[in-house]
C-alpha cells in the first residue's frame, strides 16, 4: 500500500537535479559550519548600513533577517524555520542551535509510482515492496488488482481511453485488447506541457515514465521589476538588485528613472537625478527628499553671481526660481572722463557735463570746457 506522498512523481535512483541540490546543499552546510565561529553572525545586529530586508540576509536558512528602523540588520535565530530540502532522500533539513542539521526522516521516502507497492526507508535508500497478488489497487480513477508488484486494469477497446489514463504525462496509456489488461509505456526525455511551470530555471523531462525536473537556465524568473536582475543559476531561481542609479522605467511613478538601494524604481536617490527639472542656478536648486524629486529657491532680493557693471541695475532672485531687475543707484556709469559725473538716478545712467573750468588733467593743471573735453583754457 502505497504512503500517504505528494503527487509529483520521484524515482528511487536520485536524479541529476537532486545530485545537484546534494552537493548544493552539502557545500551550503560545509560554509555554515566552517564559518559558525567566525564572520558569519548567528543572531544579534549585523555593522551593516541597510534600508531593506534583502540587505541584511545572512546566507543563514535558519535566521530571520531584518532591517531595523536604525538602518543596522538584525538576525534573530528561529528553530521553527524550515530549510530548503532535497525530496525523497529518506532525510530532512531542520534548525538546530541556529544551524541547518540533517536528520533521518522515514516519511520522506521515493515513491515509485506504482501503487502495488510499498515505499519505505531502509537507512537514506527507498524500498518498493510488491503487494499481495490480488490486493485491490487503482490507476487515476481506474480500481484494478495487484500482480507481481503491478496494478493490472481491465479494459476493452470501447473503454480504452477513460480505463487506461494514469494521469501521468509521461506514460503513453493504451489497452492490449488481447490480453485485456491497460498498459503504460514509459516516455524517456519527452516535455510534458502540462507539467511545466513558468519561471522556476526548470525544465520537467520524462526519465523513464517518471517525471523529473532539471535545470534550464533560460526559464527566467520574471518579477516584473526593472530594478531586480533575472538569473537562473543551475536550475536555481534569484532576482538580485540591480545596482542603485540603474535606469529603470516604472509605468505607475510617471517620473520614475532610477533604481534605489532597495530595489525600488524611483525618481530619484540624488538631486542630479531630477533631469525633468531646470538646471541648478543661483535662484533654483534641485532637490532629492525620499526618492522625491523637488526644488529649493533662492530667498527673495538675493543678487545673482553674474552682474553688468555701471548700468544702476541688479539681478536679483524673485524666490520662485526666477530673476528680476532692481534699480541700483550704487551702479554708477563709470566714463573714466573727468569732465562728466557718473550718475545713477532712480536706475537711470547719465554722464552729465561737468562745470566749465573745473580743474583736470594731470595735476589739475587743465580746464573742462562747456561740451565735456579737458583742455588747456577755455
Amino acid at each position: 500500500m502505497p504512503m500517504n506522498r505528494p503527487s509529483l512523481p520521484r524515482r528511487s535512483d536520485p536524479l541529476p537535479v537532486t545530485r545537484f541540490l546534494y552537493a548544493t546543499l552539502a557545500v551550503g552546510l560545509a560554509v555554515f559550519a566552517g564559518f559558525s565561529g567566525c564572520s558569519l553572525p548567528r543572531g544579534g545586529t549585523l555593522a551593516q548600513d541597510c534600508t531593506a530586508n534583502v540587505q541584511c540576509d545572512d546566507l543563514n536558512p535558519c535566521t530571520t533577517d531584518t532591517c531595523a528602523e536604525d538602518g543596522v540588520c538584525v538576525l534573530v535565530v528561529d528553530e521553527t524555520l524550515a530549510p530548503s530540502q532535497i525530496g525523497a532522500d529518506c532525510k530532512r533539513l531542520e534548525c538546530q542551535a541556529g544551524e541547518p542539521v540533517e536528520v533521518a526522516d522515514d516519511s520522506d521516502v521515493a515513491d515509485d509510482q506504482e501503487p502495488c507497492t510499498t515505499d519505505a526507508c531502509a537507512g537514506d535508500v527507498t524500498t518498493h515492496t510488491p503487494l499481495d497478488d490480488g490486493a485491490a489497487c487503482a490507476v487515476g480513477a481506474n480500481a484494478g488488482t495487484c500482480g507481481a508488484g503491478k496494478c493490472e486494469i481491465e479494459c476493452t477497446a470501447a473503454d480504452a481511453v477513460e480505463k487506461c489514463d494514469d494521469k501521468n504525462g509521461c506514460t503513453t496509456d493504451s489497452c492490449n485488447v488481447g490480453a485485456g489488461s491497460c498498459e503504460h509505456a514509459p516516455l524517456d526525455n519527452v516535455a510534458p506541457a502540462e507539467s511545466q511551470s513558468a519561471g522556476d530555471c526548470k525544465t520537467v523531462l520524462c526519465q523513464v515514465g517518471v517525471e523529473s525536473p532539471v535545470a534550464d537556465n533560460a526559464d527566467l524568473p520574471d518579477d516584473q521589476n526593472p530594478c531586480t536582475a533575472d538569473v537562473c543559476t543551475e536550475g536555481v531561481p534569484t532576482n538580485p538588485l540591480e545596482d542603485a542609479g540603474s535606469t529603470c522605467s516604472d509605468g505607475g511613478i510617471l517620473l520614475a528613472t532610477v533604481c534605489d538601494d532597495a530595489g525600488a524604481c524611483v525618481e530619484c536617490n540624488l538631486p542630479a537625478d531630477c533631469k525633468h527639472l531646470p538646471s541648478d542656478d543661483d535662484c533654483q536648486q534641485r532637490s532629492c527628499i525620499a526618492n522625491t524629486c523637488g526644488q529649493t529657491f533662492t530667498v527673495v532680493d538675493k543678487p545673482i553671481g553674474a552682474q553688468a557693471a555701471g548700468d544702476c541695475k541688479i539681478v536679483v532672485c524673485d524666490g520662485s526660481g526666477k530673476t528680476k531687475i532692481n534699480d541700483e543707484n550704487s551702479d554708477v556709469p563709470l566714463d573714466n572722463n573727468q569732465c562728466t559725473a557718473d550718475v545713477c538716478t532712480n536706475g537711470m545712467a547719465t554722464n552729465p557735463f561737468v562745470m566749465k573750468d573745473t580743474k583736470c588733467g594731470l595735476n589739475d593743471t587743465l580746464f573742462c570746457n562747456a561740451t565735456g573735453v579737458c583742455v588747456g583754457c577755455t
